[in-house]
Order: C-alpha cells, then structure tokens, then sequence
C-alpha cells in the first residue's frame, strides 16, 4: 500500500521489481520499477529525478491522478453501477 499512498500524495515512487509492484503504479509515468540489486541504477533513477524537477512534479501529478481513478471508491461505484443495471 505504501506505493499507492505515496502516489495519492503526488510523489513518485521507486520500487523493486518484484511481487505485484507493476500492479499498483504506472512505470515511467508515475514512478520507476528498478533492479534494486544494482546500485547504479538506484543512484541514476535518484539522481534523473532530483535534476529534472518538472519530471518529478509531472509524474506525481500523475500518480495522483492515476490513484483516483484506480482506487478511490468513487469509480468503482459508478463501474458497479453499470455492470448491475
């Protein structure tokens, strides 16, 4: 849950790529799936981020909106809505 909530407050998030981490974020929109096995490629990903700040700022705005529409409950009551009518 904390790469979602992360998102819901319009940070980019930089997770491991394992487990259902694809699943819950929109990789190279709103955030970053990297092998954390690999310094280099956490220090680039860090460092790609902290140097380009409309980057950053584009991409938690998209995680904010990505979240509201893929779990906030208001969606999901208008999807269920027209699957039961």
């Amino acid at each position: 849950m904390v790469l979602v909530e992360a998102q819901a407050c319009g940070k980019v998030v930089i997770a491991g790529d394992s487990g259902g981490t694809v699943e819950t974020m929109l990789p190279e929109q709103t955030g970053f799936i990297i092998d954390c096995t690999k310094s280099a490629v956490i220090s680039t990903t860090i460092n790609k981020l902290l140097s380009n700040a409309a980057l950053t700022k584009s991409m938690g705005e998209k995680g904010v909106e990505f979240v509201n529409e893929m779990f906030d409950w208001k969606p999901h009551v208008v999807k269920a809505k027209k699957l039961f009518k």
